[in-house]
Formats: structure tokens, C-alpha cells, sequence
């Protein structure tokens, strides 16, 4: 089980740590983003009023299992920038959990 949290300075050092190449930057945070990911990139796309950060908890150990944003534009919002950190565990429908 999952919860999410949101996301703030607290986690910048954790979210920096855990992109460990360009490939995984770019499909985490697109163009956007040059790898390495620093504070000030994070500071950047975060002062966009329409987004949110969160950080994805395990509700058990409450250690990070990942980061996501949700984005609103216009009548919608989309879930986007999803990663999950630990790469055993992708693909295990913890993508799908962020969303329900």
C-alpha cells in the first residue's frame, strides 16, 4: 500500500539521488530536465502554479517508493513525471496505484 505526500524541499536530495543517468531523467522529467538534476531545476518546474509534486510513501516503512506530479491545464489534469525508484519494482502496478 501507498499513500501520497507532497513533495517539498525535504525530498530534493532524495529525488537527485535516485535519477542516476540521463536516460532515466529524460523519461522521468522529459526535456526539461538536464541530467544531473539539480535543486535548481526542481525549484524551477515547481514554481509552476499548475503542478503539484508529490512523493509516493510506502505505508509500512514510510520510505520513499517514488515521485510523481499531477498537472492541471485548463478543464483537466494529468498524472505525469512518474518514477519509481527502485527499479525491482517497476512494472508491478504501483503506477496504477498512484492513480486510484
Amino acid at each position: 500500500m501507498i499513500y501520497l505526500q507532497k513533495f517539498d524541499k525535504r525530498f530534493y536530495s532524495e529525488l537527485i539521488d535516485s535519477v542516476k543517468n540521463a536516460k532515466d531523467l529524460m523519461q522521468f522529467g522529459g526535456p526539461e530536465f538536464i541530467f544531473p538534476l539539480t535543486e535548481k531545476q526542481i525549484d524551477k518546474t515547481l514554481s509552476d502554479q499548475n503542478r503539484i509534486a508529490f512523493r509516493v510513501v510506502n505505508i509500512s516503512d514510510e520510505t520513499t517508493v517514488g515521485h510523481c506530479e499531477i498537472y492541471f491545464k485548463e478543464d483537466s489534469a494529468k498524472l505525469g513525471r512518474i518514477l519509481i525508484i527502485d527499479e525491482k519494482q517497476r512494472g508491478k502496478g504501483i503506477g496504477e496505484k498512484m492513480v486510484i
